[in-house]
């Protein structure tokens, strides 16, 4: 049996760079072995562009602060701005970008992880 209860400091937790900005894990598999969802969370810089899907998790977003565009399936572009949530579907297509001069700052929460954490987002061109 896994942990039964963790605390993560944000400030120790790892940060991964990316094209678009960065991205923080603060619980996952890396914490807790046994775990079956993820809570992070990710900052785009301003212009930043991502198209992704997710095979693996289900996923809420969270904005904490500024204000983005998302689109699934190449559709509609809907915007996203501070204490808005979203839901994103296992296997589900989208864009996000932020459109401000600020970072875009969000939290999310996925489940269930893929058991290889590269594997839980795939980039689309």
């Amino acid at each position: 049996m896994g942990k039964k209860y963790l605390v993560v400091k944000g400030k120790n937790s790892k940060v991964i760079e990316t094209p678009y900005g960065n991205v923080k894990t603060l619980i996952g598999l890396s914490q807790v072995s046994d775990i079956c969802c993820g809570l992070g969370m990710s900052t785009m810089t301003s212009g930043a562009y991502v198209k992704q899907v997710h095979d693996f998790s289900d996923t809420l977003v969270f904005v904490l602060s500024g204000k983005g565009k998302i689109s699934f399936d190449n559709k509609n572009w809907l915007e996203i701005a501070q204490n808005d949530a979203v839901f994103i579907k296992k296997g589900k297509e989208h864009e996000i970008k932020n459109v401000e001069k600020v970072d875009l700052k969000v939290v999310y929460f996925s489940t269930p992880l893929a058991a290889i954490p590269s594997d839980g987002h795939r980039f689309l061109n």
